[in-house]
């Protein structure tokens, strides 16, 4: 995975836990909601950098991804090359540049307060590649040889619809649900 962030960091959410606090304010009792009309900052349990969290899902996946931060020159060009839009690039980038700016850092306690659940951990995220998906991978682990290699032993990276937001040469493009999420109530 590669971006223009280097030392920024995001307080990753699953989309499990935007849906649980959505139904939480959709289900409580009355007419009005103390939430109505309130914008509710959904995030994950911690700010975590790119590195630290690819480092999580590397070692949750039992897969060698890495992090390399770009330039935002490199970062431009090359997804230029792919085909995207100057407009989906400069969108894209500026999420990158929020994160490095600190702006999508700050842990909420939407999600437990809401749901009575704490935050998912970016390495319990489900839409991680199989086989060896972080929801996945006890039940995983206790069946050696199912298409993969266990955590410490050789894993053959797969490119293509296993992996849906893999783009290019195995970069995989997080989308800007993943960074963190404002619900509007």
């Amino acid at each position: 995975m590669s971006g223009p962030a280097t030392t920024g960091r995001a307080t990753f959410v699953t989309h499990e836990d935007i849906a649980d606090v959505i139904t939480a304010v959709a289900l409580e009792d009355g007419p009005h909601s103390e939430h109505d009309g309130a914008t509710l900052e959904i995030t994950g349990p911690e700010a975590l950098t790119f590195d630290q969290a690819v480092t999580r899902i590397a070692t949750t996946t039992c897969r060698h991804y890495r992090y390399e931060p770009e330039t935002l020159e490199e970062a431009f060009a090359w997804r230029w090359q792919l085909g995207m839009s100057g407009e989906q690039i400069e969108t894209w980038i500026s999420w990158y540049q929020a994160i490095e700016r600190g702006e999508v850092s700050v842990v909420t306690d939407v999600v437990p307060r809401l749901t009575a659940s704490p935050a998912t951990p970016i390495s319990n995220a489900a839409w991680w590649p199989a086989p060896n998906t972080a929801r996945g991978t006890a039940e995983l682990r206790r069946k050696r040889g199912q298409d993969g290699a266990l955590c410490g032993e050789a894993v053959v990276v797969r490119h293509g619809p296993a992996w849906p937001r893999q783009i290019g040469d195995g970069a995989v493009a997080v989308s800007q649900s993943e960074l963190g999420s404002a619900a509007r109530v």
